[in-house]
C-alpha cells in the first residue's frame, strides 16, 4: 500500500499499523482517501491511497516499547532534504507464551511446592 498525505508518502504491507489522529492504530488496508493520519504530529488527511499488487520481501520490525515513529519513503531524495513523515507501528508484537505448568487454584500451586531437606544446623 502506498499512502500519500500531501508531501508525506509511505509504502507499507497491507498489514503495517498506521497512527490515525484519533490515536487508534488501524492496518494499511484499512485506509481511505480523506482518513486523517499523523503526519510529522499533525493531524493530515490521507490524499491518496494505492494498492501495488506483487511479491515483495519485507521485514516485519517490532518496536519496544511498541510505540509510534515517525516514517517515510521517498529514496531519490538526500538523507540531509527534510522530508515529512506519516507516523506509524511496526507489525504487532507477538505475545511470548513462556512454558511450565500454571496452576489454577492456591492449594494447587501449594501442594506442588516443596522445600529440600538440609543437613546441619543453621546458626547466626
Amino acid at each position: 500500500v502506498v499512502l500519500e498525505a500531501n508531501e508525506a508518502k509511505l509504502k507499507v504491507t497491507t498489514d503495517h499499523r498506521v497512527v490515525l489522529a484519533s490515536g487508534h492504530l488501524v492496518s494499511a488496508a484499512q485506509l481511505k482517501v480523506g482518513d486523517e493520519v499523523v503526519v510529522d504530529g499533525v493531524p493530515t488527511k490521507l490524499t491518496s491511497v494505492d494498492f501495488i499488487l506483487g511479491e515483495v520481501r519485507v521485514l516485519k520490525i517490532t518496536f519496544q516499547p511498541d510505540e509510534p515513529v515517525a516514517v517515510f519513503h521517498q529514496p531519490d531524495l538526500p538523507v540531509a532534504v527534510s522530508q515529512p513523515s506519516i507516523h506509524s507501528h511496526g507489525h504487532k508484537p507477538k505475545k511470548i507464551r513462556r512454558g511450565g505448568k500454571h496452576y489454577h487454584t492456591v492449594k494447587e500451586a501449594a501442594d506442588a511446592w516443596s522445600i529440600p531437606d538440609t543437613q546441619g544446623y543453621y546458626s547466626d
